[in-house]
């Protein structure tokens, strides 16, 4: 904590507005407290004491480390669905369109690989959108159900790819419910994108819907190491 404090001991800086965090360790628990310290003058200008502010900030600050982690994976994977959708263009123009079947199931994964490529760049934006505090929510009915099976299909074809198979728990009946659709989407697509990603080859991913009372709950689990 003696660094951190530093500043606002600092006698060279009496007459400045000083701020700095300070990281507070007890019990395996973190907190951090950002201190101000501001200079206050009485009416005729001559320093008369300090305003001092300390705000727990240990939430914000988690939150900016999401964030920057989640943006570095993010870029970072923008590279692997371009690089797919390369590779197997550049095949397929050198002649493999020759083999109808192979052509097919390759311009399936192409097509995966872009609908990938879309949801990260949509991923970038909506961080954008919620810094800037731009986030709209269009709700509207949504049958849940009929939303995941939807799902379920766009990414079937992905988990084919590494023969593992997507096994779904639906309720025989299921009311709407008042939510925004698209951004539920995204939240499931990528959900069950992340648990075929990091499940190995010629494993399962469960999905599972059900419903109590006031509760719509999703569950997706994969056989993976994570």
């Amino acid at each position: 904590m003696g660094n951190a404090i530093a500043p606002l001991l600092d006698t060279n800086r009496q007459s400045r507005t000083v701020r700095t965090d300070v990281r507070l360790e007890a019990d395996d628990h973190v907190t951090v407290l950002r201190i101000a310290r501001y200079p206050r003058r009485d009416e005729q200008g001559e320093p008369a004491g300090f305003t001092w502010v300390v705000r727990d900030v240990t939430q914000q600050i988690l939150a900016e480390q999401s964030r920057n982690q989640f943006i570095d994976v993010a870029t970072h994977e923008l590279r692997t669905p371009l690089t797919c959708i390369k590779g197997y263009t550049e095949t397929l123009l050198e002649g493999a369109m020759e083999d109808p079947e192979l052509t097919k199931r390759w311009l399936g994964t192409i097509y995966t690989e872009a609908q990938r490529l879309e949801r990260l760049i949509k991923d970038l934006l909506d961080i954008s959108m919620m810094e800037a505090d731009q986030v709209d929510l269009s709700l509207s009915k949504c049958d849940l159900k009929a939303l995941v099976q939807h799902t379920v299909s766009v990414l079937t074809p992905r988990a084919e790819s590494q023969n593992i198979k997507i096994h779904v728990e639906l309720p025989e009946s299921a009311p709407d419910w008042i939510l925004d659709h698209d951004r539920i989407s995204q939240v499931l697509l990528n959900l069950i994108d992340n648990a075929i990603k990091y499940s190995d080859t010629d494993t399962n991913v469960h999905l599972r819907l059900y419903f109590s009372a006031e509760r719509a709950t999703i569950e997706v689990q994969d056989e993976g190491s994570g």
